[in-house]
């Protein structure tokens, strides 16, 4: 226990403060609040600041008395831990109180502290009740008012009555008698202590017999109660079995014990039986059953943790941030290294095809798509619905078809003097090149006369096309004239004449449109 000692208590800096100003005539000290805490008392000492200070246990004025006229006045205080929800060491009393002169309104005014703390646990742990008596001391009689409200208070008598009946049925013990239907506790069991069924009330049984679907239990006198779960429905027979250790607690409004300490499983929630076994229904173990840490990996079979029973989140992690072996969509990049390579298996078993990064350029600029093994792949087809092509010549983000055979044509022919040259089926004129080459120079087989007077005279065989229009064939020019002649008649005299021709084509057609 803790020693509080006579010349460890003292008022704190504020609370000098205030009894000057009291003393000085400018209003009384109220006291307002009693509070046991865990703060540092040299901290108290020193603060203004109530919001600062824990009030892990809030003390009610049980007495008040002056000591005498001029002197102060002791109060007994007491403090029950009924509503303490956590354990705390408590190592000094801090009075509180209000005085006009301090602007802050409450203070902490005084401080008793100890150097060796009470630990202070909750109630369903230790049940204790704190009383002591301080004696509040000031220089002249009237300078102290008390204020305090005694609300929510517990009287010493009733609390221990209260924690006396907690502990009676929480902890009483005892083996059903009677039958499997209508089972009972003697008075014995709670050791002779009156029970009066209310809400909260428990009690702690062995089943003497397997427990029923309409099984009831009698406490000492209380009158047969249905047992039920905490649901309320009826436990089928037999779920539990004789021997069953079972914490119950009686519930008002439903008239009966509920079995406590974890949901029951029954058929509307969990468990069925099947023939003399009891099994779980479907979803018959929900989240709410399952301790943390409780299902390790030898507890599980097989492949019983499958994808849907995954969470949200663990499955679109799944679908997401992984590639699945089979049937994926990526949505990003898939980056191999270097010496990596994609296999795909032959379908007769022999070897794999392969895709894979190719050696450097010669001057370093590159490396090479290798599309297929040289010693396992027949031949690498493009596979496409339109045409395929050649993208990035030159470095350019340009795309060149490929030519197929029906992308090119040659045809041939012979063509006459003044025709125009064909166009294949399917090509236009500016994807075609022609070569001509002369056939017969004079088609129409004229006979030139050349007179002679030693004059120079000329002749020229020619070949050429003008667009598609073919001219071909040959001219003769002579300075005294020349003159043609053809089944010797139709003369035509002249210093120039041209003879028509046929000539040879070949036409080459290539795709330039696609």
């Amino acid at each position: 226990m803790a020693t509080w000692k006579q010349e460890n208590i003292m008022l704190t800096k504020v609370g000098e403060k205030a009894l000057a100003s009291a003393e000085a005539g400018t209003g009384k000290i109220t006291i307002t609040k009693i509070v046991g805490s865990d703060f540092n008392p040299s901290d108290i000492y020193n603060t203004s600041s109530t919001s600062a200070i824990n009030n892990n246990l809030v003390f009610n004025v049980v007495e008040k008395k002056p000591v005498d006229s001029t002197t102060g006045t002791t109060i007994v205080i007491q403090a029950t831990n009924k509503n303490v929800t956590a354990k705390f060491r408590m190592n000094s009393i801090v009075v509180f109180a209000t005085q006009s002169s301090i602007a802050s309104g409450e203070f902490p005014y005084m401080i008793a502290k100890t150097l060796n703390a009470d630990e202070v646990d909750i109630p369903t742990n230790t049940p204790v009740t704190l009383n002591f008596a301080l004696t509040i001391l000031n220089t002249r009689g009237g300078l102290l008012n008390l204020t305090i409200s005694n609300t929510g208070f517990v009287p010493i008598p009733t609390y221990l009555v209260d924690m006396q009946d907690y502990q009676n049925n929480v902890n009483a013990f005892g083996v059903t008698s009677g039958s499997a239907v209508t089972q009972r506790i003697s008075s014995a069991f709670l050791n002779d202590h009156p029970i009066t069924l209310k809400d909260g009330v428990s009690v702690k049984v062995k089943l003497g017999y397997n427990l029923k679907a309409n099984s009831t239990l009698n406490v000492a006198g209380t009158g047969d109660k249905q047992i039920l779960d905490v649901t309320g429905n009826t436990i089928p027979d037999d779920t539990f079995t004789q021997g069953s250790m079972l914490n119950l607690m009686y519930d008002t409004a439903r008239n009966a014990w509920i079995v406590t300490g974890g949901e029951v499983l029954t058929a509307s929630n969990g468990i069925q039986k099947v023939g003399k076994d009891m099994q779980l229904v479907d979803s018959g173990v929900l989240t709410k059953h399952i301790k943390d840490l409780n299902i390790t990996t030898p507890k599980l079979a097989d492949k019983s943790v499958t994808y849907e029973k995954l969470n949200d989140n663990l499955r679109s992690k799944l679908d997401n941030d992984f590639v699945k072996k089979s049937g994926d969509t990526m949505s990003g990049a898939l980056t191999l290294t270097t010496n990596s390579l994609i296999k795909i298996a032959r379908k007769n078993g022999a070897g794999f095809h392969t895709i894979s990064d190719g050696g450097m350029d010669s001057d370093g600029g590159g490396t090479n798509l290798d599309l297929g093994s040289y010693t396992a792949t027949r031949e690498t087809n493009l596979c496409c619905r339109n045409r395929p092509g050649w993208y990035g010549k030159d470095g350019q983000p340009v795309f060149k078809p490929f030519l197929t055979i029906p992308d090119i044509s040659v045809t041939y022919g012979n063509i006459r003097d003044g025709q125009q040259l064909p166009i294949p089926d399917g090509f236009n004129e500016n994807e075609c090149t022609w070569l001509l080459s002369m056939d017969q120079s004079n088609v129409d087989k004229w006979y030139i006369d050349f007179r002679e007077s030693n004059s120079s005279n000329m002749i020229n065989f020619e070949c050429w096309r003008e667009g598609r229009t073919v001219h071909v064939g040959t001219r003769l020019k002579g300075q005294d004239g020349i003159s043609k002649q053809y089944n010797d008649s139709t003369k035509n005299n002249g210093a120039e004449v041209f003879l028509p021709g046929t000539a040879n084509y070949i036409c080459i057609a290539v795709k330039r449109s696609y």
